[in-house]
């Protein structure tokens, strides 16, 4: 973002002085043809609260009222008006130039003066915006919007140099860009922007630059200008990075946002602080570098880099040639790589190889490390495509990193602008949004280094509000909108000064350069080139200490700077045999005051040895500047070393003052003949110059006619800019009125002041006999259908005095009309005729008409009231709004009489009897009253039955007479006496019949209470149903067995049949139903309900009903028990005894099996006994005889142990004991099992193929073990002797179930004997050993788990075991 800089020019007049305190910012703007439309659009966008004002300066001609203020009006809420002379401007305000006036601004008023009729151009804005920068300095802000001309240009720079503020509206979106491009080529331009943009960045600017702390905190400008420079001063001394070009407003933010940070409040302290801190002088200084920057900044303009220029580049380059690019201000480095990333496509696409170096430079090492690094946080994803993720960086982390194939590309390097030498020979300089911080003339001296460094045809990239400036000439735009150049012409030297110094002033810090070249410096550039040229002379410039300041000519070759560090002094970057010479005469001129003789010295240039000659003498610029050293180098010609010496040294002496003595002659001679010469040519040179001025003369008067005429067309431009906007305007209003006239129910007829009609609504028809032809025709040619002969009457009346008529009329054919005629007012309050209105109220008369009908129809008092309030809004009085007949008799007074007059007057009695607070309460607080009161109006005195009620702001009243009720109250209550009396001699009766009642009931309540301990000594719940009344009484225990308090049950026999099972609910009401409908005495049945919770119980329900004398139910007496206890029981056993048939079936089989394979080890031990016995009673009994009857023992004692184990673990599975279940991993498992039987496995090479999709069982870690022991060994043992045994463990989830397949590729099983496979004791190879138990005990374990285990085989290819486990 560019802030304004401080910059100040010759012409301009000084502004330093002090300026008068004001408390908000004043802006100008400046605008000519087309300037309406963008001035409406700026404020569109601009707050109307911002506490601005503004003052707007137009060409107008002095012949036209101006229409902006009320054009203007309609685009923004703050007050537009226009300036009048002494007024003082305040905030949120718009003033506009007065048509023929001339506008300037002293000490905050606004002074008017009278514009003179000359022929010369308008400067209206120069004059206003001169006169606020000298009245507001450094809080001054100009807008330059659409015009043609220069006019702004002059007064913008005069803002600048106050160190305000100057927005120009960007050509690109101006109707006329004249004035725009003016202001932007002299540099006076601190924002280009569109006028929608502007609001945003002027509010922005000025929240950075607070005017309030202005007012109360700023010291005197001269002290505050030698603070900054102080502390400027001491960062360039600590950082070697000068800021004293840098714009100031963004210098001052940047330190006040430090002073901020560390408490300080004024410069002063803060100058202290940072002598007392030296740590804090760097953190300013990584404050004001500004670092704001990203990947593929204005995508737009990177996409028309990739196709449009990046391809001409890369299509201009051999295979071999390199292309080079330098992006300055590089920051962070993700510019320089969006470059990086755009040559690899472009290349790739070209089928080119990369050879690409990109120079990418910034004075902020911090900045230039992270570059290096190339490491990005994943936000950058929000600006770099997925694809250009995936193929330029990797991830680490949550970072991104650029990869080594454009890393390579770019070479990041410490460089500054200011005061190190440019990257020469690239192709491409990308310098984007860096220009816009400095001033302008640190930015003309940055950009002459541009064309010198950049290759013909190469490409200039700038930011969108920067602009090329003095180096127009040189490059030809290529796009306008994203500011990219080409170079078209070679820059003859480069126009900077390197190194630090300030002996000569950067191009554009002079206050007496002007914006553009003049003719007088491009005839003294195209001199100097042409004497370089022709008399081969190259002119260096040094300083006192041999550093090299500038230079003139071919520099090239004689200077040559060292490739690793830069060196600027003479002594180091010339031959040595010139190094050697110069240092000599430089000291004799810098010691002795004198220029030494001219040295003529051979120099070996390349390949030739030249003759040189030199010259050293001293310049000086300035008086209170060191002195200035200049060399100069000429060529004389080829020489050569062995050359004899010169035959003129051999002539005779005699002949040598001869041949002087002529040439002395011819030379007077030359010299006199030069001297006419020279006269002739200064005679001509006058005569040229006295024709040349007549001729510039001419012109200035062409040009003043031309820019009078183009003031004159701009003033007409706006002139009728703003007719076109009033005309636009009138349309949509006429539009507007013919859609309101058309639409309108209401009839209206207009009328001129002779009576003559202009325009009528078609609703007027219905009244007036009158036609579309009738327009200028008088009102007495036409009929009407009123029943008014008085309308004509009524019409002249208004027109001849000015007054108004409304009156209800009515039409032949009974409709109502409300009618008013008015004056036809002009917009200067005039009179110019009389227009008709007339409003159908048929309705609403109607419905008054009937309302007035009831409200006299009633033999009631009704009355309407309306509040009337003091300034406090306290209900004072009431105002009469309507009455009865009724109540006009009690009144005495008509209605209209009393319409609108105040009711206290006529009720005082109100007051006193308190009615008319009680009134007052009714309208404030909505609540209706209804009382009776003794009241005497008009000397009446009686007794009403007062009710009211609230109606808008006002309250009905309706007071019934009851002085008769009252009179028959009081006969009532006599007679209530007597029936007192009466009444006390009955209550001796009722005593003692109350005393027989007593004893009845007390043996009734003691019937009850037995009822209710009873049924609360019982769990049942106990019911009674009155048929009758459809009520139900349910005792107390209910909450105890369902949760549902007794009064809390829904009433009626629905609210116990809605808690019924709904699969139990239509067999309970037939069964129920059926009982009472047959006459049965009793009902009982078994059903579920639900209880409070929501689930629900088995209750069993027994019933008796009640019938009367006629055999009529009419009561049912009932009570319900809980099975569900027992419900669970039954289930239970059932469940047992399930399980206990189950398991003595495996019991038989089991002891049936168990004794057949128990007797076969039994057996065999009891024969090898018999047999060891007889060893050892023969008397050849040796330890070898007898050791293979033990062998056999110990085998049949291992077999007796294995079927003892297969035993045990059926018996267990049978009784269901299987361990906890706990989270097993199949690799473990799988391990263990392969262990154990790795003898078996050794017998014979065993392949596995495992894939666990699955790795974890929830499942008992003994019994999965088991199961794949069973399964493993058995795939083994009953192997195929054709083929090694091969074995595949599979897991995968599959519904609800982890599904395990074993499969192996041994013997097999027939389709016959795969269904016997799981009996316990079933063999099916015999020439294998085993018991026949353990797939028997995989099958219960699998049952048990609630799991289940499926069988493929095919004899003698394999079988396949699928095992599916519950997954939860």
């Amino acid at each position: 973002m560019s802030l304004p800089s401080k910059d100040t020019t010759s012409s301009l007049p000084d502004f330093k002085q002090p300026k008068a305190k004001t408390d908000h910012y004043l802006i100008g703007i400046g605008a000519s043809a087309g300037g309406l439309e963008a001035i409406h659009n700026l404020f569109d966008h601009f707050p109307s609260n911002s506490s601005f004002s503004f003052v707007i300066v137009q060409h107008l001609s002095p012949d036209h009222k101006s229409l902006m203020a009320e054009l203007l009006s309609k685009h923004t809420r703050m007050q537009v008006q226009e300036a009048e002379d002494d007024m003082r401007t305040r905030p949120n305000c718009i003033y506009v130039l007065p048509s023929g006036k001339q506008l300037t601004l002293k000490k905050g008023r606004l002074r008017l003066t009278e514009k003179l009729r000359s022929r010369e151009p308008n400067f209206a804005i120069d004059v206003f915006f001169e006169s606020l920068a000298k009245d507001r300095g450094r809080y001054a802000i100009g807008i330059i919007l659409s015009g043609t001309g220069t006019d702004g240009t002059k007064g913008s720079q005069a803002i600048k140099a106050a160190g305000g503020m100057v927005v120009v509206q960007d050509p690109s979106t101006a109707r006329f860009d004249g004035m725009p491009r003016s202001a932007i080529e002299a540099g006076a331009a601190d924002y280009v922007l569109g006028p929608d943009l502007m609001a945003h960045e002027i509010l922005e600017y000025v929240r950075q630059i607070p005017l309030v702390k202005a007012l109360v905190e700023t010291p005197e400008e001269d002290r505050r200008h030698q603070l900054l420079h102080e502390i400027l001063d001491l960062i360039c001394s600590h950082t070697k990075t000068d800021f004293k070009d840098y714009k100031e407003a963004t210098l001052y933010r940047r330190i006040t946002k430090r002073m901020n940070e560390v408490k300080v409040d004024s410069l002063e302290d803060y100058l202290h602080y940072l002598h007392n801190h030296p740590a804090e002088i760097k953190r300013l200084c990584q404050e004001i570098l500004i670092g704001v920057t990203r990947f593929f900044r204005d995508p737009e303009a990177f996409e028309l880099l990739k196709h449009e220029i990046l391809p001409k580049i890369i299509a201009a380059k051999t295979n071999d040639e390199t292309t080079k690019v330098w992006v300055t201000a590089c920051s962070t480095g993700e510019e320089a790589y969006s470059i990086a990333m755009l040559f690899q496509e472009c290349c790739a696409e070209a089928s080119h190889e990369a050879k690409v170096k990109i120079f990418a430079t910034d004075i902020d090492q911090r900045a230039l490390d992270r570059a290096s690094k190339g490491i990005y946080p994943a936000s950058i994803a929000n600006d770099v495509s997925a694809e250009r993720l995936e193929r330029f960086f990797y991830t680490k982390g949550n970072k991104y990193i650029i990869n080594a194939e454009v890393r390579k590309m770019v070479v990041f390097a410490k460089h500054d602008l200011q005061k190190d030498p440019p990257y020469s020979k690239l192709d491409i300089i990308s310098c984007r949004n860096m220009l816009i911080y400095l001033n302008p003339g640190l930015q003309k001296k940055v950009m002459a280094t541009f064309p010198y460094a950049l290759n013909m045809n190469g490409y200039l990239f700038l930011g969108p509000s920067e602009q090329l400036g003095d180096i127009k000439p040189f490059f030809n735009e290529e796009n306008r909108k994203w500011k990219v150049y080409r170079k078209i012409k070679e820059s003859t030297r480069p126009q900077s000064s390197y190194g630090f110094n300030h002996l000569v002033p950067t191009l554009g810090s002079n206050s007496h350069f002007q914006v553009k070249t003049s003719q007088i410096s491009q005839f003294n550039e195209s001199f100097m080139d042409a004497v370089g040229e022709t008399f081969k002379i190259t002119a260096l410039y040094v300083d006192e200490n041999y550093q090299l300041l500038h230079g003139i000519g071919d520099i090239n070759q004689y200077l040559k700077f060292p490739n690793k560090r830069l060196q600027f002094n003479l002594l180091k970057v010339v031959p040595k045999e010139l190094a050697v010479i110069l240092s000599v005469d430089i000291r004799k001129v810098l010691r002795h005051n004198q220029e030494p003789e001219t040295r003529q010295v051979v120099l070996k240039l390349g390949q030739k040895n030249q003759l040189m000659q030199i010259n050293v003498r001293a310049l000086e610029l300035d008086k209170n500047q060191p002195r200035v050293i200049l060399v100069l180098l000429q060529e004389i010609g080829q020489s050569d070393i062995t050359q004899k010496p010169i035959e003129t040294l051999q002539i005779p002496e005699s002949d040598f003052y001869r041949q002087l003595t002529a040439l002395e002659l011819e030379l007077k001679d030359a010299h006199e003949s030069l001297h006419l010469t020279v006269q002739d040519l200064s005679t001509a040179n006058e005569e040229l110059q006295s024709s040349n001025e007549e001729l510039m003369s001419s012109n200035e008067e062409l040009q003043s006619s031309n820019e009078e005429m183009q003031s004159l067309n701009e003033e007409l431009h706006t002139v009728n800019s703003e007719h076109q906007l009033k005309i636009k305007e009138l349309q949509e209003l006429n539009e507007d009125l013919d859609n309101y006239i058309r639409s309108s129910n209401i009839a209206q007829l207009y009328l001129d002041h002779q009576l003559v009609i202009r325009r009528f609504t078609p609703s007027v028809k219905t009244l007036i006999n009158i036609i579309q032809s009738d327009v200028g025709r008088p009102i007495h040619h036409l009929s009407h259908n009123l029943r008014n002969n008085t309308l004509l009457e009524n019409i002249k009346a208004v027109n001849n005095s000015s007054g108004e008529v409304e009156q209800e009329v009515e039409t032949t054919t009974g409709q109502y009309f409300l009618m008013r005629i008015i004056p036809y007012l002009k917009q200067d309050g005039n009179k110019d005729g009389v227009v008709l209105s007339f409003v159908d109220v048929t309705a609403l008369t109607t419905l008054s008409n009937v309302v007035q009908g009831v409200l006299n129809s009633s033999f009631n008092n009704i009355m309407a009231f309306g509040a009337i309030r003091d300034e406090h809004h306290k209900i004072t009085d009431f105002s009469w709004n309507l009455l009865n007949r009724k109540a006009e008799e009690l009144i005495r007074k008509p209605q209209a009489q009393l319409q609108h007059s105040s009711v206290l007057t006529e009720l005082p009695i109100l007051k006193k009897t308190g009615l008319f607070r009680k009134f007052a309460d009714v309208v404030e607080t909505g609540k209706p009253l209804h009382t009776e009161h003794n009241l005497e109006i008009n000397g009446r005195k009686e007794w009403y039955e007062i009710s009211g009620a609230k109606v808008g702001d006002g309250l009905t009243i309706t007071m019934a007479e009851i002085t008769q009720k009252k009179a028959s109250e009081e006969k009532i209550l006599l007679a209530y006496e007597e029936l007192k009396k009466a009444e006390g001699e009955l209550k001796k009766l009722n005593n003692k019949l109350e005393e027989r009642v007593a004893e009845r009931t007390q043996q009734l309540t003691a019937s009850e209470e037995r009822f209710r301990l009873v049924s609360m000594a019982t769990n049942d719940v106990v019911w009674d149903w009155d048929l009758v009344s459809n009520e139900i009484w349910w005792s107390e225990t209910i909450e105890a067995m369902l949760g549902y308090p007794a009064g809390h049950m829904e009433k009626g026999v629905d609210g116990w049949f809605n808690k019924v099972h709904p699969e139990d609910r239509a067999k309970i009401k037939k069964g129920i139903n059926q009982a009472i409908n047959l006459g049965r005495d009793q009902w009982m049945d078994e059903y579920r309900i639900a209880k409070a919770d929501g689930s629900y119980v088995y209750v069993f329900n027994r019933a008796y009903i009640l019938h009367n004398e006629y055999k009529i139910p009419y009561r049912v007496l009932g009570s319900f028990i809980d099975l569900t206890d027992l419900k669970q029981a039954q289930q239970k056993l059932q469940n047992t005894n399930e399980h206990l048939v189950r398991v003595i079936e495996d019991l038989d089989m089991f002891v049936y099996t168990a004794s057949h394979d128990l007797k076969a080890p039994v057996a065999n031990v009891e024969g090898l006994v018999l047999l060891l016995e007889e060893e050892i009673n023969s008397d050849d009994l040796t330890p070898e005889s007898t050791q293979p009857i033990f062998a056999m023992i110990k085998e049949s004692i291992n077999s007796f142990k294995t079927v003892i184990h297969d035993l045990t673990d059926i018996a267990k599975v049978q009784r269901d004991v299987d361990g906890e279940a706990e989270l097993v991993d199949l690799y473990d498992i799988l391990g263990q099992v392969r262990a154990n039987i790795q003898d078996l496995i050794s017998e014979v090479p065993v392949q596995f193929h495992i894939n666990f999709e699955v790795t974890q069982l929830n499942f008992s870690r003994k019994n999965l073990y088991s199961i794949f022991y069973n399964l493993l060994s058995n795939a083994v043992k009953y192997r195929s002797p054709e083929r090694n045994p091969v074995i595949t463990l599979i897991t995968q989830r599959q519904d609800n179930y982890i599904k395990l397949a074993v499969a192996d590729n041994g013997l097999g099983l027939s389709q016959e004997n795969v269904s016997k496979l799981f009996v316990l004791f079933r063999r099916f190879h015999s020439h294998v050993g085993g018991t026949g138990m353990g797939l028997y005990i995989v099958k219960r374990m699998m049952d048990n788990a609630g799991g289940k285990i499926e069988v493929e085989s095919e004899e003698g290819q394999g079988t396949t075991f699928s095992l599916f486990f519950r997954e939860n």
